[in-house]
């Protein structure tokens, strides 16, 4: 019946007024028709406002026995609401989802009847099974059956459970770009992080590593010394965000490894130094995908110990930089 309902209020429902629906309403899954944002539209009441802090994600797939099955979510603010729905068309199951969708987005309505996951056909009301034989119930007229059908459709509907906590996801990335500043020379950095993020908020774990450039002495241009680097670190994050734009403004420490090769001298060795470093990492995310985001960002690490190299019997090198430079671009991957 409430399957039913939702098909009467899709099919006669105008379409509301224009509002972003790509950006309010995404979907996952191959095309079925109508897009979802547009039957959105057409489910909701007409002139009813409409609440554009409200999102919708819906994944549709294709079951192997034939089926579609759609999973929903419905965000708004730190709520998160998850629906289920089952049907032998990818239509209907857009249908259902637009109609859930429509009466989430309308900040005037305080209850509305929710389709349910799996279609089910309706059933006719049976008469009690008798006592006694001579004690039986005479069955109801048609009509009857009818007024009692149609005042069970009218009764109120039950009040829709309360939207669940959204639970924090887990995000992996790689990132590559250029470094400078702290050791001679630009080159390449890569970097690889890790971690959790919620509503404005996300912490990770990275490691990276520093291509190697070359320092030489000026009293001898053929002798000089070759450094690299390698760190890990971890950040802490807040994380504002503007529909699909967010801005993570990162504060973290970093860890890791100088390495001076020497070369072009007699008895030249290698060495190893700490690597000790606060970091600064402003940068902007774009959420191309529920499940993916491009981004760039820009990385500041003050070296909290500046090691200077020297070169035997030649001179001393320029000490470690007072900070480190990159800039990054990255790709990342979200679940869920």
């Amino acid at each position: 019946m409430f399957a039913l309902v939702a098909w009467v209020s899709l099919a006669s429902a105008p379409a509301a007024a224009a509002v972003p629906w790509p950006e309010r309403v995404r979907v996952d899954g191959p095309a079925c028709g109508e897009p979802l944002g547009d039957r959105v539209a057409r489910a909701g009441r007409p002139g009813a406002p409409i609440d554009l802090d409200v999102e919708a994600d819906a994944r549709l797939r294709p079951r192997s026995d034939g089926r579609w099955e759609l999973e929903l979510e419905i965000t708004r603010g730190d709520a998160l609401e998850q629906r289920h729905f089952v049907a032998d068309e990818c239509g209907t199951l857009l249908d259902a989802a637009a109609f859930v969708i429509a009466a989430a987005m309308d900040p005037t309505r305080t209850s509305a009847p929710v389709p349910t996951a799996e279609p089910t056909a309706p059933t006719e009301p049976t008469a009690p099974e008798p006592a006694e034989p001579h004690a039986q119930a005479p069955t109801p007229p048609a009509s009857a059956s009818t007024a009692a059908s149609a005042t069970t459709s009218a009764s109120p509907p039950p009040r829709p459970r309360p939207p669940a906590r959204r639970r924090p996801g887990a995000f992996v990335g790689v990132w590559g770009g250029l470094d400078g500043g702290a050791l001679p020379g630009a080159t390449g950095y890569f970097e690889a992080d890790i971690g959790a993020r919620g509503r404005g908020w996300r912490v990770g774990l990275l490691g990276g590593t520093r291509l190697q450039t070359e320092q030489r002495a000026s009293l001898d241009p053929k002798a000089g010394a070759k450094l690299s680097l390698w760190n890990v670190g971890v950040r802490a994050c807040g994380v504002p965000s503007w529909r699909v734009l967010e801005l993570p403004l990162c504060l973290g420490a970093d860890a890791g490894q100088l390495r001076a090769q020497g070369f072009g001298y007699q008895g030249a060795r290698s060495l190893t130094r700490p690597w000790a470093a606060i970091a600064i990492a402003p940068g902007l995310l774009w959420r191309v995908h529920p499940r993916v985001a491009i981004g760039v960002r820009v990385e500041l690490d003050v070296p909290l110990r500046r090691t200077q190299l020297v070169i035997e019997h030649l001179e001393a090198l320029p000490r470690v930089g007072p900070v480190a430079g990159r800039g990054l671009l990255g790709l990342e991957g979200r679940f869920p």
